[in-house]
């Protein structure tokens, strides 16, 4: 309860510097989706994922997210009175696309957590530049945008090099006995989820519904989840094994994460550019899931005014974007 209490004074937080940003801008649409992305995402979820590790039968659980996902997608498809709509073979590709990037990230994971978080960000300069090129979002940049973009850059590059210094200062030869399999894993997942992350961007664009989007991406990643079960238990000469009742139970209620987050990102998308977007959720989902660890679960250890620095720094840029994007 006192967890809660502490997770519930940081939204607190997070709304008041919202209600700020509002006096100065005056009210605009596309704050409430990713107000509520904050809220939920960043907030409630990562807080419900620390107390509720996923770290085995990974294949048994994403099947269970999945399935529970494409469930309520035809639910509330069908009961708005939804109908076929010809973008969705596309959508369905998207989804497996995505499903096989999230197995990739999985299999890359295994080799090194720590030098694979040196390239966390690589997936979403992909997708801005691809908004850039395709779209031309560039024509949006503001003088504000630019300062705010060049201090996430700079965020960014900390992060990385602070990553680096971790790795290098506990004795490893960075790269060095790290597989090229690896390698092609996180580019292969990097170019995947940045591939896709713009085609979201391009569906919402086209007026594609958010229903409609959410039952096409679900269903593809489901085919790509089940696929690769199959052939995971044929190669090992194992019975198809879906878990227990308690891994069903666990990815339900990820699950409705997991579409609150699809459907708070997608609407955003359909109301400002990807180029304004993304950098505020980049700092929402650094600085919010962060303050829950150190106030909710003590984890003080090696956090000084360097890492509260880049905090501030990161929100600073978002606001800055925020302010500079006249949509």
């Amino acid at each position: 309860m006192e967890n809660i209490k502490k997770m519930a004074l940081i939204l607190l937080g997070f709304i008041l510097v919202g209600g700020v940003v509002v006096v100065f801008t005056g009210w605009r649409d596309w704050y409430l989706p990713v107000a509520l992305h904050a809220i939920f995402i960043s907030g409630f979820f990562n807080f419900f994922l620390r107390r509720n590790v996923v770290k085995e039968n990974i294949h048994q659980r994403l099947f269970w997210q999945y399935l529970f996902c494409v469930g309520m997608s035809s639910l509330l498809f069908f009961y708005s009175g939804y109908r076929w709509h010809n973008m969705i073979p596309i959508i369905v590709v998207m989804g497996m696309l995505n499903g096989f990037g999230t197995f990739l990230n999985w299999k890359a994971t295994k080799y090194s957590l720590s030098i694979q978080s040196l390239f966390l960000f690589l997936d979403d300069i992909i997708a801005v530049s691809l908004a850039w090129i395709v779209l031309k979002e560039w024509v949006f940049l503001t003088g504000w945008m630019k300062i705010g973009l060049i201090m996430i850059a700079f965020v960014i590059i900390r992060i990385i090099w602070e990553k680096y210094r971790e790795i290098i200062g506990k004795g490893a030869k960075i790269f060095i006995g790290i597989p090229f399999v690896f390698f092609v894993y996180v580019l292969g997942y990097s170019l995947i989820w940045g591939i896709v992350g713009f085609l979201m961007k391009f569906m919402a664009v086209a007026d594609v519904p958010i229903l409609t989007f959410m039952l096409g991406w679900y269903g593809g990643a489901l085919i790509t989840v089940t696929l690769i079960m199959f052939f995971i238990n044929y190669s090992e000469k194992t019975l198809w094994r879906l878990g227990d009742l308690g891994d069903a139970r666990l990815m339900f209620f990820c699950s409705l994460f997991i579409m609150a987050n699809t459907w708070f990102s997608y609407w955003s998308f359909q109301l400002a550019p990807l180029t304004v977007v993304q950098p505020v959720f980049f700092a929402e989902q650094m600085i919010i899931p962060a303050l829950i660890g150190l106030f909710c679960f003590g984890e003080m250890k090696g956090f000084g005014w360097r890492e509260w620095l880049v905090f501030i720094l990161a929100a600073m840029g978002a606001v800055l974007v925020i302010l500079g994007y006249n949509g």
